[in-house]
């Protein structure tokens, strides 16, 4: 009996030898150019590139504290059920400051996409922007396309830049959307969000140099750091009149038009803030 258990013994541990001169040798670490996701045996052969230091921009929309999404009922200090069916925008001129000391420019324009299941050109609401290691403490950027670019048509971009999404461009007005927001709301307090809203805001009247927003982060060779920037919904919506101007496509030739729209543009670069 004894020598049986030993020939068992014996025959596992062949069979584990062999099992492991069989497997398939390659990279396995995730982070190498070269990783292979079937390999078992590590033989040593992982091919690193350099390694990059980036920050990732993420952006999100948030009521009462809590995260609000596209096409999620949610209801603002003050106001009753709301939807935001979409939310596009520009940011320009996006820079940092180095802790003590002078800004780093990151970016001339970018486009932030809230709802990226609508969106087929690659645009979301996270951004990736490369930075030097070091330690900051301050965000900055406008609201808004620089008028140097907002009058280049977008068929002079190549596709996947920010500038050449053409229903972001008014024909009409040789410019950009700066923001384009959309949804629903509840007006008579029905519980159903019923009433169509939008703020399609642009022209260099309205493009805004948005307050520099404090941050605290460092950042090392070779390391990603998240940082959310926040959209205060509660703040945006208590600074508007939903009772009459709740519809904009920033007609400079009706007042009530340009009214809304400047009160959204304002209320909208004023609630950004940074975590």
């Amino acid at each position: 009996m004894k020598l049986k258990g030993l020939f068992i013994s014996a025959l596992i541990l062949s069979s584990a030898t062999l099992f492991e001169g069989c497997g398939i040798k390659g990279c396995m670490d995730p982070l190498a150019l070269n990783y292979d996701a079937e390999a078992t045996k590590y033989d040593g052969s992982c091919e690193y590139g350099e390694l990059q230091t980036y920050l990732l921009l993420k952006t999100e929309m948030e009521a009462g504290g809590e995260s609000v999404i596209v096409n999620q009922e949610f209801s603002p200090e003050n106001m009753n059920k709301t939807v935001i069916t979409r939310l596009r925008f520009y940011l320009a001129d996006i820079s940092l400051r180095e802790t003590g000391g002078s800004k780093l420019s990151l970016s001339d324009v970018e486009l932030i996409e809230m709802d990226s299941a609508k969106f087929d050109l690659g645009f979301s609401n996270e951004l990736r922007l490369d930075v030097p290691a070091g330690n900051y403490d301050q965000l900055d950027f406008d609201l808004g396309v620089p008028e140097v670019l907002n009058s280049v048509l977008p068929a002079d971009y190549e596709e996947g830049h920010p500038l050449s999404v053409e229903d972001l461009f008014w024909v009409w007005a040789t410019k950009r959307k700066f923001v384009e927001i959309d949804g629903r709301y509840d007006y008579d307090g029905d519980g159903i969000a019923e009433r169509p809203f939008f703020f399609h805001t642009g022209l260099q009247i309205l493009y805004r140099d948005v307050n520099a927003i404090d941050v605290d982060f460092a950042i090392a060779d070779g390391q990603k750091k998240e940082l959310e920037l926040l959209i205060d919904l509660d703040y945006v919506f208590n600074q508007l009149n939903m009772d009459s101007l709740y519809q904009s496509h920033t007609n400079e030739f009706d007042a009530n038009s340009m009214q809304a729209a400047t009160m959204f543009q304002d209320a909208f670069s004023e609630a950004f803030s940074a975590k």
